[in-house]
């Protein structure tokens, strides 16, 4: 993105741009369909050892970044 002088200040440019980062990142959100709902704890539990622990390590990650999105928007 390239800013633009006759466009207002910086802060106007940004806004705008945040904006439209916001409009896009709502798309895709809508167009994946990423689900609002995100539950505490998984579905299934196994009993892998160290696979366990990494793949709630990276659901908790997951469940994050999804609060982090929500908020966000």
């Amino acid at each position: 993105m390239a800013f633009r002088a006759a466009e207002g200040t910086l802060s106007e440019q940004l806004a705008s741009v945040k904006e439209e980062s916001m409009a896009i990142l709502k798309d895709y959100i809508t167009k994946y369909n990423v689900p609002n709902d995100v539950p505490n704890e998984p579905l299934e539990e196994s009993s892998s050892g160290d696979e366990d622990e990494k793949s709630g390590e990276v659901y908790a990650s997951l469940v994050e970044q999804r609060k982090q999105i929500q908020e966000f928007l």
